[in-house]
């Protein structure tokens, strides 16, 4: 196994910086390096560690793809937040890659002419340049087959939870049809359901409101029907009682009528009789006077009588 000198390339550049400080340049490495090749160990190094940063990037990226997939799937319906920070993601995962990708292939292409410029022998900056272009090209790999497992693994998922929804619905579903509907992002096939249960719902639902607001009307009609009948059935009683008043009043003037009438009859006769009245009077009046005049003279007759006759006695 190829043992990574990258922390001793590090102390020894270390080194060497110091002692250009101090003035003094000293090479403490074997004599296959060259002076000129001292400014390639500090390009080296941050190469390195540039690409190292970017596989760690990748890799933290990655991290936060499985978590946004989990959360994805989670749901009933993803929301378009998450979707925009997948693709975020996604995308910078594939920037890191390519500028990965553009750096390992300049230090290959260094590691070539450093090569051809020492065709007899080879260096050991140009050994180490090796191992670790190497040592970054395999983790970059590793990142990069991470990130594609983990698109690989979410797209199963979201196949098999569309295919276990169509089974539930119990309906076929092509291939081409479940992948162009997992790259749309609709992962749930109720979807559809729903919105038109949902529709349905809501014109049920205004049906009702109209069907309610029908029977508050009616309701308020009653209510005034109901109102007005109770008004007229007050009405109605004091009218009976006034129709009692009058049928007593009637009743009472039937009497007065039947009793004018006598009274009307009584009076006819007794102004009959009153006519009828003077003829008598009349007659008993001169009936008591002849006979008052009468009896007078068979007093006064009888009276001579008796003065005469005494007179003769």
């Amino acid at each position: 196994m190829i043992r990574d000198r990258l922390q001793e390339l590090k102390e020894v550049y270390k080194a060497t910086q110091q002692n250009e400080s101090n003035g003094e340049v000293q090479v403490s490495i074997d004599s296959e390096y060259e002076n000129n090749e001292l400014p390639k160990i500090a390009y080296f190094l941050q190469q390195i560690e540039s690409i190292w940063t970017i596989i760690n990037n990748i890799q933290n990226d990655t991290a936060d793809i499985k978590k946004l997939y989990g959360e994805i799937l989670s749901l009933a319906r993803p929301s378009e937040k998450l979707n925009l920070q997948v693709e975020d993601k996604t995308a910078s995962v594939q920037r890191t890659v390519v500028s990965a990708r553009n750096k390992l292939q300049e230090m290959s292409v260094r590691i070539d002419k450093s090569k051809n410029l020492s065709e007899s022998y080879e260096p050991a900056l140009e050994r180490i340049m090796r191992v670790h272009y190497h040592t970054l090209t395999r983790a970059l790999r590793d990142a990069v087959a991470d990130f594609n497992l983990t698109l690989d693994k979410h797209k199963e998922k979201c196949e098999a939870l569309v295919r276990q929804q169509l089974r539930i619905v119990r309906q076929s579903i092509t291939n081409e049809d479940c992948l162009r509907q997992i790259q749309k992002g609709e992962l749930s096939v109720f979807t559809d359901n729903i919105i038109i249960e949902t529709l349905e719902a809501r014109v049920a639902l205004d049906i009702l409101r109209d069907r309610q607001e029908d029977l508050e009307r009616i309701e308020k009609s009653i209510i005034e029907l109901r109102d007005m009948f109770s008004n007229m059935a007050l009405l109605v009683e004091l009218h009976g009682e006034k129709l009692d008043n009058i049928e007593h009043h009637v009743s009472q003037t039937k009497d007065y009528v039947k009793e004018g009438a006598t009274n009307t009859r009584k009076a006819k006769e007794l102004r009959k009789s009153y006519r009828k009245s003077p003829v008598v009077s009349s007659a008993v009046v001169i009936i008591s006077l002849t006979s008052s005049s009468s009896s007078y003279s068979v007093v006064h007759g009888s009276q001579l009588f008796s003065v005469e006759h005494l007179g003769v006695i």
